[in-house]
């Protein structure tokens, strides 16, 4: 979020969660200062003073099938990291769909397609794990996020977006396509 929004694109962001102390290594825009705030409404005041002409709508609620109709925008990005969450996303996302999921050194990246789908790749989702689990290695977050942000901003650009699995470990600075 923090990228685009510095390249100056408008955003909406649904979240309901709060900020955790624990999370703070990986969401990189926020600060101490900000522990216990609304993830979202927290995320707006900050993108809104780095870049004060862009647009940013913030939902605070969580995602279910009543209120999927937040799922718009030129580029959806599922960053839930959740697999029921990424299924449910799956489903009613009708805009291209970035989604991108990581835990301990490991992740992996794609676009929503017939072959490539949060319920097609479920058992790759496990195969990373959970961050609860495995932890964060911090350079996973920004390996993950400068790969999100790429595609994305080439869908943005009308260029070639990579169409295949994109699996990266942090650890050993391996990144490959799997079509």
């Amino acid at each position: 979020a923090d990228r685009l929004a510095r390249a100056g694109v408008s955003l909406r962001l649904v979240d309901k969660e709060r900020i955790y102390e624990e999370e703070l290594q990986r969401l990189a825009i926020f600060e101490q200062e900000h522990v216990e705030e609304f993830k979202a409404k927290e995320a707006k005041k900050i993108l809104e003073r780095i870049h004060p002409h862009v647009k940013v709508k913030t939902f605070h609620e969580e995602l279910v099938q009543t209120n999927t109709f937040l799922l718009d925008g030129d580029v959806v990005i599922d960053a839930t990291n959740d697999l029921k969450s990424s299924q449910l996303i799956n489903k009613h996302c009708k805009k291209p769909l970035l989604v991108c999921w990581y835990a301990g050194e490991a992740g992996m990246a794609f676009w929503k397609s017939p072959r490539h789908n949060a319920d097609k790749l479920a058992k790759e989702f496990e195969k990373i794990g959970t961050i609860k689990v495995k932890g964060i290695y911090t350079p996973t977050v920004l390996l993950g996020s400068s790969i999100v942000l790429s595609e994305a901003m080439k869908s943005l650009l009308k260029k070639p977006i990579i169409k295949g699995v994109i699996a990266y470990n942090a650890m050993t600075l391996k990144v490959n396509v799997k079509k």
